[in-house]
């Protein structure tokens, strides 16, 4: 059974899979979604990725950026589905898959981040004409959601928004559902994280 997350929870991954019948949680599967309000201009094109960084915070090297143009990370430990540009896929827009037994030790957070492609310079678009968004992870082994954190709030007139992150936690997996706004296009997101 799927646990409902709110902003600032955390779940257990581990336990969750178990909970959901698992033998024991080996690779998980991040959807992330949303829908565009109608609106004049350029359509709007929405990018998840994850950045893959140590106890400090910063990213293990630029190969552990898993975007659209990166599509996966050393080993395949890491792999983005590719990347849907209009947002009218039904389920997960974009998906994110990542075999957490086989990511190197030190390897701490996979910070799970949504970036307007171009907002600037497509008319400073941002996530107040975005709805519905929602970031999930499923168990890849039983196809099972073991949490989803669906945004309830306009995230405001900010191009990014940083939807969580998994994380080590005492020796097992888990999740914490953010939705913070982040004023900056991805390339910045990149080099905080540098």
């Amino acid at each position: 059974m799927s646990v409902s997350t709110t902003k600032g929870d955390k779940v257990d991954l581990a336990k969750a899979a178990a909970d959901a019948g698992s033998q024991g949680l080996t690779s998980i599967r991040i959807g992330c979604g949303w829908d565009v309000r109608t609106s004049d201009g350029p359509d709007y094109d929405l990018d998840a990725y994850v950045i893959g960084c140590g106890a400090d915070g910063k990213t293990l090297g630029d190969d552990w950026t898993v975007f659209y143009n990166r599509k996966e990370s050393p080993g395949k430990t890491i792999f983005h589905h590719g990347d849907e540009l209009t947002g009218a896929a039904e389920g997960d827009d974009e998906k994110i898959d990542v075999n957490l037994t086989a990511l190197p030790d030190n390897l701490e957070t996979l910070h799970i981040y949504v970036s307007i492609y171009e907002a600037a310079a497509r008319g400073n678009q941002s996530f107040a004409l975005v709805e519905n968004a929602f970031v999930r992870v499923i168990d890849n082994d039983t196809n099972s959601e073991l949490c989803r954190f669906d945004l309830s709030e306009d995230a405001g007139k900010v191009p990014t928004l940083y939807f969580g992150k998994v994380y080590r936690n005492n020796g097992a997996w888990a999740f914490k559902a953010f939705g913070d706004p982040v004023n900056k296009e991805i390339e910045g997101v990149f080099a905080s994280h540098q």
